[in-house]
């Protein structure tokens, strides 16, 4: 076989597996895209339920919270009048609630998050 035919042969395999690598690199980064959106969709799906179960929760706390603010306001009146002070019936320090992270995790277990635009998955992140 001449130099020439050699070479020849040689460049052709080489197309060949670049080509190859090519295409692999490409329905890898499909399927990645794919997961993507469908972990973008479960993660605001979640993020939307648990800011709706918060928003109820803070509703439901409103009346609670009002009249602790009012017997507050009667006991420093009571205190600066030099009276004795009424008591609180009962202290809550808030609605919080836990957040609901389960996709969360779930799709950072299955690494979809590492394949997020990075300044997209730091505002999720910061969520």
């Amino acid at each position: 076989m001449a130099g020439g035919e050699f070479f020849k042969e040689y460049a052709i395999i080489v197309l060949g597996v670049a080509t190859a690598l090519a295409a692999e690199q490409a329905v890898e980064w499909l399927h990645w895209q794919d997961q993507v959106k469908a972990a973008r969709q479960a993660i605001f799906r979640e993020m939307g339920a648990t800011n709706l179960n918060a928003f109820a929760r803070r509703l439901a706390y409103a009346p609670c919270l009002e009249k602790q603010a009012v017997e507050a306001g009667q006991i420093l009146d009571a205190l600066e009048a030099k009276r004795p002070p009424g008591r609180l019936t009962v202290f809550h320090a808030g609605a919080h609630t836990l957040l609901n992270e389960s996709d969360w995790q779930s799709e950072r277990a299955a690494q979809s998050l590492t394949h997020f635009p990075r300044a997209e998955l730091a505002q999720i992140g910061r969520y």
